[in-house]
């Protein structure tokens, strides 16, 4: 059925404008009749092309579970909450919250560059609602800058149009088939594995590097060139940024996925061990200057009148190394005081992961690595709670880093070859035992 303006579908939502249309359906913005005041919604329509029994009770099944899935991410306040989902007329229906906002494409203008703070922000925030999505073990699969919308209401940014209806919507298309081949995705922020019909987490992750990468560069995903022989993408010569950014988002877009971050959690550690070491360096360098200026007025009552005397090149030194004493000073206390801070979030990690507090846990094992990025330990006990929470490719991204810290660490080979079990990756769980055994 074609959908007109004025229609009423489902007994209460009055078609008043169409917002798009794709190979999947169409969207519309309606009216709900059956609430009092202006309450619009945003409707979207799959359409089957085959109508034979088995393919409706495919159909309906896999509409259902997304459905639920949809109703389940809209508790998180940047996602869109879904309101209805029905089947009328042998087509199926999604009723959701109308965002209103402009997408990110607005912000992310050709030929303008975003600099390394707005970026290193606006990927935080990304990665925060979608730190929510990964944590339920559900993929976004089409991540790009005109689907992130940014709330006009309060300035936030809300993750819109999940890959996976498109998924189901495109197998009802197809009548029922439901084989691995389908590629969703936004080309260009779509990576290998995602176009070859095998979306990971981390294929997520590549999406929202790709955006930092666009707005940094000011170019698009198709003007960025990629390397001959790895097929990695060439962006450096193009801006300068940090290094700790540039390396951070060279992990994000890797061609190979087990070379990513493998969650948007561990992205967002990074990033964010990015934005604390930046800040403790302006303030080392503001606690530094202050002590500075503290012992240049409390030697300046020893110093001669300038207009009787002149220092001597002794004094003058001696008066230097007394300042750069103070400085480096003040340097090793803020630098022991964040050592300390890192410990004391480990230790809480340990009691909550013995309490078998996870949640708590993994949060006291993150605050350790975001203020001491080195800090072996603390990632084994991020591995050893994402373990059990049966999250087993973050956990062996976690041993993973703290084996690459600390190469003779026993307990995190141990753990990474128990990991590699539960993945049924024999081989290398073998690898990681007899080098946990050799230690």
């Amino acid at each position: 059925m074609n959908l007109g303006l004025g229609q009423t579908i489902g007994g209460r939502y009055k078609i008043i404008r169409q917002l798009g249309q794709g190979g999947f359906g169409q969207t519309f913005v309606a009216e709900d009749q059956h609430l009092p005041g202006d309450n619009q919604c945003v409707v979207k329509q799959l359409k089957p092309v085959a109508t034979d029994p088995l393919t409706l009770q495919t159909a309906r099944r896999l509409f259902e579970t997304e459905a639920k899935i949809l109703h389940q991410l809209g508790s998180h306040e940047q996602i869109p909450q879904l309101f209805a989902y029905f089947e009328e007329n042998q087509e199926f229906y999604l009723v959701q919250e109308l965002i209103e906002g402009e997408d990110l494409s607005q912000e992310l203008v050709p030929g303008q560059q975003v600099n390394e703070d707005q970026i290193i922000s606006l990927l935080q925030e990304i990665l925060e609602v979608l730190k929510f999505v990964h944590q339920q073990r559900i993929i976004h699969r089409d991540i790009n800058p005109q689907n992130i919308l940014r709330r006009k209401s309060d300035g936030k940014l809300v993750l819109i149009d999940f890959g996976a209806v498109k998924q189901v919507s495109t197998q009802i298309l197809e009548g029922g088939n439901t084989g691995f081949t389908v590629a969703i995705g936004t080309p260009g922020y779509r990576p290998s594995e995602q176009a070859n019909g095998y979306p990971k987490l981390s294929s997520d992750i590549y999406a929202v590097g790709m955006i930092g990468i666009v707005g940094l560069t000011g170019l698009r995903p198709h003007q960025l060139p990629l390397h001959p022989d790895t097929g990695e993408i060439t962006w450096h010569n193009q801006i300068s940024v940090s290094a700790e950014l540039a390396d951070t988002l060279d992990k994000m877009v890797c061609y190979d996925f087990r070379e990513r971050y493998q969650s948007a959690t561990l992205a967002l550690q990074a990033l964010t061990t990015i934005t604390n070491n930046n800040n403790t360096n302006t303030n080392t360098t503001k606690t530094g200057a202050t002590l500075v200026l503290g012992i240049a007025s409390s030697i300046q009552p020893l110093l001669p009148k300038p207009r009787r005397f002149k220092l001597k090149r002794y004094q003058v030194l001696m008066y230097t190394g007394v300042i750069g004493l103070g400085f480096a000073a003040s340097v090793f206390m803020v630098n022991a005081f964040k050592g300390a801070n890192a410990t004391d979030w480990y230790n809480r990690g340990e009691t909550f992961l013995e309490l078998k507090r996870y949640e708590q846990a993994l949060n006291a094992y993150n605050r350790a690595v975001e203020i001491r990025s080195e800090y072996a330990p603390a990632w084994q006990g991020q591995g050893k709670t994402l373990f059990a929470l049966k999250y087993y490719e973050e956990a062996l991204n976690a041993y993973d880093q703290a084996i690459q810290i600390e190469p003779d660490y026993s307990a995190a080979w141990k753990g990474r070859g128990k990991t590699l079990e539960q993945l049924e990756r024999y081989d290398g769980a073998i690898k990681a035992f007899n080098s946990a055994l050799e230690l």
